[in-house]
């Protein structure tokens, strides 16, 4: 008996990357990379996005989804 294929997961992480937030980002750099471990162990089928924010009140600052090698997810956590 085969085990059943396992659906894929996109998983989007949402980021205030303002410089008050500087604590937060470094600790989830590597938080992030041992969640993608941990799915990769578990033979999860995943694929990772990043979007972050900024002060929307300043001009020219704003929401923006970040291309890892020129594609909006990835299923390499050392990108």
């Amino acid at each position: 008996v085969l085990a059943p294929p396992t659906a894929p997961a996109d998983v989007v992480f949402v980021l205030d990357v303002t410089a008050s937030m500087q604590w937060a980002i470094d600790d989830l750099k590597n938080g992030i990379g041992k969640f993608a471990d941990s799915l990769a162990k578990n033979q999860v089928n995943f694929r990772l996005g990043l979007v972050t924010f900024r002060d929307l009140s300043r001009e020219g600052e704003g929401v923006e989804a970040i291309k890892f090698r020129g594609e909006e997810f990835t299923n390499d956590a050392a990108v």
